[in-house]
């Protein structure tokens, strides 16, 4: 991997065109009922002193836009080269973890954010009960890292076995220690897991099946790779969608009702279950991806009709105003100072479509171009699920659609310092 030090942000950019597909967590068994509750019930764990915070609407229509500009947010950073297509699955201040595309699937390659060193922390799935398993989503701490296996075939229309994996992580060797099976089952008890890691503690969202293929209940598990101790934080006779770790408190995005995709956002303290924010997202048409949340700040992007293929993009601040960013953006990602995102425009037939990585400067709510390209290009791209970072924001772009052959491929990493 060769290394280049940068002293401002250059004119390339993108931005991947992100269709719109409903994602549920999974896990181990959990019961169904026959007769249908409310849309949501309280966490399991004791009650605490603090009573939960009530559920807030959020107005879309009354958004304010943010202060769109076109100058460009002059960040250090440092670039680095590595062989192959690499896309970020998820990162800290600290240490990043990509998925390598091989022939074979897909390999764990982990990166030190601070030097660019890089290994290979995991060629292959280590489950060897059947040929066939391959690495699906990827989750870190600074301190622990999170996998999943899955099994061979087509997991939208056969029966799948799925694996749920822990294991420490040697920040300073990048090495990755034995691996713990935290659970694991079929697609058909439930979808695949969609998970987190806030230190030591893995979040994941898991869904039971009823007869006829309907969601009977969802519950968002926690489980504590230290102790050992798993609880179950919260459960919903809805479909729990998302689920993301940030400073000791979990965001789930939750779909009520399962002819309906209206939403609500619950956080929860990690530790005790308590609610501490919930929000409705007011939304007629699915949400798109990860919410973003920091200390009273939320993000989200809901699709603006039925056959939209790129949401749009709102924000609320820690007072309760919300703002619009006026057009189509996704992914967005807390760090320092700023929200980063990203977006699309559509330009004239000679420019083609622009894809642009943008940071919101919260201080005075106004959004600026870290990087910009066509689309036909190629495209910056981020990590999707808001990461939890502080003072670094990581993107990559691969050369695939301007290479001839594979053995071409090749992908440029770079490291921001955020205010």
């Amino acid at each position: 991997m060769k290394r280049h030090l940068r002293s401002s942000a250059e004119r390339v950019a993108g931005l991947l065109v992100v269709l719109f597909s409903l994602v549920a967590a999974v896990g181990t068994a959990a019961c169904g009922s026959s007769t249908a509750p409310p849309s949501s019930a309280a966490p399991s764990s004791s009650p605490s002193a603090a009573p939960a915070a009530a559920v807030e609407r959020l107005d879309t229509e009354g958004a304010k836009m943010f202060s769109r500009s076109a100058e460009r947010l002059e960040l250090p950073y440092r670039e680095y080269r590595c062989a192959g297509s690499l896309s970020l699955a998820d990162a800290t201040d600290r240490v990043a973890a990509f998925e390598r595309n091989v022939p074979e699937g897909s390999e764990l390659v982990l990166m030190d954010a601070t030097t660019g060193r890089t290994r290979c922390a995991l060629a292959r799935a280590t489950y060897r009960g059947s040929p066939g398993y391959w690495i699906g989503g990827v989750r870190l701490s600074d301190g622990w890292i999170a996998w999943e296996e899955v099994g061979p075939g087509d997991d939208l229309i056969e029966q799948v076995p799925w694996r749920l994996y822990a294991a420490r992580l040697d920040r300073a060797s990048l090495v990755v220690g034995k691996p713990r099976l935290v659970a694991s089952a079929l697609n058909t008890e439930g979808k695949r897991p969609l998970f987190d890691l806030s230190g030591s503690r893995l979040a994941w969202v898991t869904t039971a099946w009823a007869k006829g293929g309907k969601a009977a209940s969802s519950r968002l598990t926690v489980f504590d790779l230290i102790s050992r101790q798993r609880r179950v934080l919260y459960r919903s006779y809805g479909v729990l969608e998302t689920v993301g770790c940030r400073r000791g408190e979990v965001i789930v995005s939750e779909v009520l009702q399962q002819d309906s995709p209206a939403s609500r956002f619950t956080v929860l303290d990690i530790d005790t279950g308590r609610r501490l924010a919930a929000f409705d997202a007011g939304n007629e048409h699915p949400l798109s991806h990860w919410p973003a949340w920091r200390d009273g700040w939320l993000a989200w992007a809901p699709f603006p009709s039925a056959e939209a293929t790129f949401p749009l993009l709102y924000l609320r601040d820690g007072e309760g105003r919300v703002f619009s960013e006026g057009g189509l953006a996704v992914d967005p990602c807390f760090v320092g100072g700023y929200l980063f995102f990203r977006t699309q425009s559509s330009g004239a037939s000679a420019a083609g479509d622009t894809a642009e990585l943008r940071a919101l400067r919260l201080a005075d709510m106004t959004s600026l171009v870290l990087v910009a390209t066509s689309i036909d290009d190629g495209w910056w791209r981020s990590a999707i699920g808001a990461p939890e970072l502080e003072h670094a924001f990581i993107a990559c772009r691969d050369n695939t659609l301007t290479s001839t052959s594979r053995r071409e491929w090749q992908t440029r990493i770079r490291v921001y310092r955020v205010p």
